[in-house]
């Protein structure tokens, strides 16, 4: 019996996201959701896939704009301490449709 993995359902409108590389012996690990206590406006939002050691972050819009050095600062400072890396989402952008012949 097979269980499909959903994916976190990400609102770019209301939201930024960010991408969190954990290394093997990371202690983060072992309470995944502790990543938001980096910063106080990051929320957990959940895996990439089945990955465990890459991990999904939210911040509110508002607060991205107004604190994101803060924010980027305060994750890249674990670096080294169970984080190996620090990425933020770009919202995907829309496919365009090829012509068929």
């Amino acid at each position: 019996m097979s269980s499909a993995i959903t994916p976190p359902r990400l609102d770019f409108t209301s939201n930024a996201y960010l991408t969190i590389y954990l290394s093997p012996s990371s202690t983060y690990l072992a309470d995944l959701a502790s990543l938001s206590y980096i910063h106080p406006a990051l929320s957990y939002v959940g895996p990439v896939g089945v990955m465990k050691d890459v991990q999904i972050l939210g911040v509110q819009k508002p607060e991205w704009n107004q604190a994101q050095d803060d924010i980027l600062i305060a994750l890249r400072g674990k670096l080294g301490e169970g984080i190996e890396r620090v990425e933020v989402q770009e919202e995907p952008k829309p496919r365009t449709k090829r012509n068929e012949f």
